[in-house]
């Protein structure tokens, strides 16, 4: 029996549909027994827990849902505008998990299988510390990403008071930049141990050099391209594109192939991924017509010789002509606020990171 725990917080669908894709390609590449734990808020929609439920009995697999809170004011200071307030239950995975589990593996959500999870169970017997985790060269020789861990947990419960050294953490850490992954650093600074890259490997990074066929793909500040032939791009959008989430996927398609019909403004005037969505409308010879931003600072100054305007202005435009592709990294905030004009995401308004 195979253990295995994800965490899912989910507002919008987000994060639903990204668990529902790693949960599919999980099960398509086993065979061996598994037991699926869920860590969610109460407010996890029933028909998004019925859908997770129907494909991992349809793989005649076990799933489980626990509900946790984590409201705690010690968090208050974190930036959960990109990474997900799900990331947090982990944190619990300890406390929460049956006893009788004395090990597990903890997956993000935001991952793609290629490969047999028991290759990465079968890690457990080289391992003589409380956790593993692949490198991260964010945090120096020795940090480990926390996408993809294994855990001990009866060493943890043995040796840590887990959650509450976390919060510990926070509080003398009040603007950690990696929230629970710099805490689950700190924690076991000396008792972790790593594991080899296939079983985590990094997707903003593997989509240039193509080094791997199998593994375990992961969406670290990174996210599928939709007109991608990269492996992992490809497996996301074709589980994507037959799911209750399929009219996403038309919608992105029908917007890039249609690109030309449109005025184009983007939402950002910077961000690390900017230049290479500039060069992807220019290269379907989309008509970049000016540039939102919250910025005030900006305001009737001009960027590429297009003007920049206040957010607002788009609600004197005629939606049907005028569309927006979100740039700034801060997506979430961003797709908040224009909701709140009553623009609909991917009728007036897409994700650019999903386009290059």
């Amino acid at each position: 029996m195979i253990n295995i725990v994800f965490g899912l917080y989910d507002k919008d669908g987000e994060y639903s549909k990204n668990i529902a894709a790693a949960i599919f390609y999980l099960l398509e590449n086993t065979r061996e027994e598994l037991i699926i734990y869920i860590l969610h808020n109460e407010n996890l929609p029933l028909k998004i827990k019925k859908y997770l439920e129907k494909i991992i009995c349809s793989y005649g697999q076990t799933c489980v849902f626990k509900s946790i809170d984590i409201t705690n004011q010690t968090f208050a200071n974190q930036d959960f505008s990109i990474i997900s307030v799900g990331t947090l239950y982990r944190l619990k995975i300890a406390d929460i998990m049956p006893t009788s589990v004395d090990k597990i593996i903890y997956l993000d959500s935001d991952i793609i299988f290629n490969m047999d999870i028991m290759a990465l169970w079968h890690e457990f017997g080289n391992m003589n510390t409380t956790i593993a985790g692949k490198k991260d060269d964010i945090g120096g020789a020795t940090y480990i990403n926390a996408g993809v861990l294994l855990l001990n947990l009866n060493k943890m419960r043995l040796k840590y008071k887990f959650y509450e050294e976390a919060t510990q953490y926070f509080r003398e850490n009040p603007y950690s930049k990696h929230t629970d992954q710099d805490a689950i650093n700190h924690i076991f600074t000396n008792d972790k141990s790593f594991l080899v890259e296939r079983y985590n490997i990094f997707t903003i990074y593997d989509r240039k050099n193509r080094k791997y066929n199998k593994g375990i793909f992961h969406f670290a500040g990174d996210y599928p391209k939709i007109q991608s032939d990269y492996l992992a791009d490809r497996l996301y959008w074709n589980y994507i594109k037959n799911s209750p989430w399929k009219a996403e996927y038309t919608r992105l398609t029908n917007f890039i192939n249609n690109i030309t019909q449109y005025k184009i403004l983007l939402f950002g005037s910077s961000g690390i991924q900017h230049d290479n969505i500039v060069q992807f409308i220019q290269k379907k010879h989309g008509n970049i017509v000016g540039y939102l931003d919250n910025n005030k600072a900006l305001w009737g100054k001009k960027k590429n010789g297009h003007l920049v305007m206040a957010p607002t202005e788009y609600r004197k435009l005629n939606q049907e002509e005028y569309k927006i592709v979100v740039v700034s990294g801060h997506h979430n905030e961003i797709k908040e606020q224009l909701l709140s004009y009553g623009c609909q995401e991917n009728i007036h308004f897409f994700k650019g990171r999903y386009f290059c």
